[in-house]
C-alpha cells in the first residue's frame, strides 16, 4: 500500500507516464515501456509483470 505522499503523486505521474511512453516508444535505442514505468515509479517496488501491466494500461 503506497504511503499518503505516493497517493498524491500517482495521478500526476500517471499523466506524465502516458506521455513519456508515447514519446519514447518510437525512438531508436529508446527505453521500452516497461523501463519507462520503472524509471517513473522508482519508489514503488514493482515486479517485471507489474511494470508490464502498468505499461500496457498506459499506452
Amino acid at each position: 500500500m503506497p504511503d499518503p505522499a505516493s497517493r498524491d503523486l500517482l495521478p500526476v505521474i500517471s499523466a506524465l507516464l502516458t506521455t513519456a511512453i508515447r514519446d519514447l516508444r518510437g525512438r531508436p535505442g529508446g527505453p521500452d515501456p516497461i523501463d519507462v514505468v520503472r524509471r517513473f515509479l522508482w519508489w514503488l517496488p514493482l515486479s517485471h509483470d507489474e511494470a508490464r501491466a502498468i505499461a500496457l494500461r498506459m499506452r
